[in-house]
């Protein structure tokens, strides 16, 4: 036979006194039984007590970085938090750093600039410790109910919302290395990630998460939010390992930067097919300048500018026009960028291992000349490996060039313009003007740096100027490549639709086409140049 459980009779809606019968009601020995509203009690005075500890630690935590106890943190107090739990303390990085902890005028950071900082990440930090913790074992008993009064000392593991009082050895570390897919780590790596965060707090050898959240206060917001905060703890404890980032992590770095080059030289597709057509305008017409219709060529007395050149388009093809050859272009995207990426990478770390200090930590951040090679390089051998594409993409946009699709276009190439060759002509002005393009931009990047540090008084600019002074330098590169771009565009669709072949190299076409338009055709397209790489850089930014 069941027994019926007890019926609690709730005030009644007439009382003549509510008050007071509200308050015996509630006074009654079964309500003080219910457990969940002591749970709730609890609960409430248990977050007031651990949001004053967090705040507490978080001050200590400030107290650590302000070394001399004058109540901010500047760079240079910065920089030995970061060498001491060995990142880099390079300029970009402590740049970065201090942005991101939005510090004031004065270039210096307040435990309110800290704590605000602390709190916006939190939940990142939270998540990336959870990776470490994850992977432990349960070993410890208990409910949900004793961590909320207080009785969790005795465990070490029991769910994800106990993790920031977990404790993690280096046998967690290890399989949170190996679970994010770091290879060949080993016990002595994890024993050494667990020292360079322990600072001796405790004699067992274990991490907690306020030891994690100190680090991770020194690591870039996208470290964290890209799930790498593990890879760098173990490249800061273990520097002279040759480690890899984590499997998949380089793969999504190359689908990332592919899309977002998709998308941005989609955007800017309709300007640079108008940039093409105005480049060959010295191609496929008489004395006088012209313009695509739909019978061949319409002569004007002056070459047209980009807007004129996709109104023309647009009316005559309709807004595929705009687009034709982009699809050529996406598919060269991803295998130049993730060339490109791996040669330059490749070089890097090579020169960074070369370069190391007395105790065999390699070099943090490449010299001048070896950053100018190592780009030069990539570029030079994607540029080359990927030309095909290129030529294809430019017969393709041009006035009467191929038509089809892809593999239509490139058919027609292959059989009607010597078979392999017709795909790389024009392949050396293309590649000096990568070359001195790469150079010219990173020598002119550093030198407006250094123009501006000299007129602001040693100041550094902020990321913001730095993509100014960035822009500004590849507005320049460009403007003085901008005769090899002329070149490269020339030789790729002469004797296509009819175009007679006048070139051999690219100093007769520089002579031809200076003596029958004059020097300013060597810079025909420069607007439209212009707004496509302002463009392209702001999508891929956004994306």
């Amino acid at each position: 036979m069941v027994a019926s459980r007890p019926t609690v009779m709730a005030p009644p809606r007439t009382s003549a006194a509510p008050r007071a019968f509200l308050a015996q009601w509630r006074a009654r020995p079964h309500r003080r039984l219910v457990g969940v509203s002591v749970v709730c009690v609890e609960s409430h005075e248990g977050r007031r007590i651990r949001a004053r500890e967090a705040h507490q630690r978080l001050h200590a935590a400030f107290r650590d970085l302000d070394t001399d106890g004058t109540g901010f943190v500047d760079r240079t107090k910065l920089c030995v938090a970061l060498e001491h739990y060995g990142l880099p303390h390079g300029e970009d990085y402590v740049d970065e750093l201090m942005a991101q902890y939005q510090c004031d005028e004065l270039g210096v950071m307040t435990f309110r600039d800290y704590l605000q900082y602390a709190s916006a990440r939190e939940q990142n930090t939270r998540r990336a410790w959870s990776s470490v913790v994850g992977t432990a074992k349960h070993t410890g008993g208990g409910t949900k109910f004793d961590w909320l009064l207080g009785n969790h000392q005795t465990q070490r593991h029991t769910s994800k919302d106990d993790d920031r009082n977990v404790r993690a050895d280096s046998d967690d570390v290890l399989r949170a290395a190996r679970a994010a897919g770091i290879d060949g780590v080993s016990a002595l790596d994890a024993t050494r990630m667990v020292s360079l965060l322990n600072a001796q707090s405790d004699p067992n050898g274990t991490v907690g998460y306020e030891d994690f959240r100190r680090y991770a206060a020194m690591l870039p917001s996208a470290q964290l939010r890209s799930g790498n905060a593990v890879w760098d703890w173990l490249v800061a404890a273990v520097p002279e390992s040759r480690h890899g980032p984590p499997r998949g992590q380089r793969t999504k770095q190359l689908f990332a930067g592919g899309l977002a080059g998709i998308v941005g030289r989609t955007a800017v597709a309709p300007l640079d097919r108008a940039r093409t057509i105005i480049q060959d305008m010295g191609l496929v017409r008489s004395p006088a300048s012209s313009v695509l219709n739909k019978t061949g060529v319409m002569h004007t007395n002056k070459p047209p500018n980009a807007a004129q050149v996709c109104r023309q388009v647009l009316r005559n093809e309709g807004p595929a026009g705009l687009f034709r050859g982009n699809a050529v272009t996406a598919l060269k995207v991803v295998p130049a960028n993730a060339l490109q990426f791996a040669i330059f990478h490749k070089m890097k770390d090579d020169f960074l291992r070369k370069r190391t200090d007395e105790h065999g930590k390699p070099a943090e951040q490449l010299l001048l000349n070896e950053r100018l090679l190592s780009g030069a390089v990539a570029g030079a051998l994607s540029t080359a490996a990927c030309y095909p594409l290129d030529t294809l993409k430019s017969q393709m946009a041009v006035a009467g060039g191929l038509s089809g699709s892809v593999w239509s276009a490139g058919k027609q190439l292959f059989l009607t313009q010597g078979g392999v060759k017709g795909f790389y002509k024009g392949i050396g002005p293309t590649l000096l003007c990568d070359v001195i393009g790469s150079a010219l931009g990173f020598t002119l990047y550093e030198t407006f740096q250094t123009m501006y540090r000299e007129y602001n008084g040693g100041r550094r600019p902020n990321p913001l100027e730095k993509g100014a002074l960035g822009g500004l330098g590849a507005c320049v590169s460009l403007t003085l490549t901008m005769p090899l771009e002329v070149v490269m565009t020339r030789m790729r669709v002469q004797g296509v639709g009819h175009r007679p072949v006048l070139y051999k190299n690219a100093l007769e076409c520089i002579k031809l086409s200076t003596q029958r338009e004059g020097l300013k055709s060597l810079w025909l397209g420069t607007g439209a140049a212009y707004v496509k790489k302002i463009g392209r850089a702001s999508c891929r930014e956004r994306v």
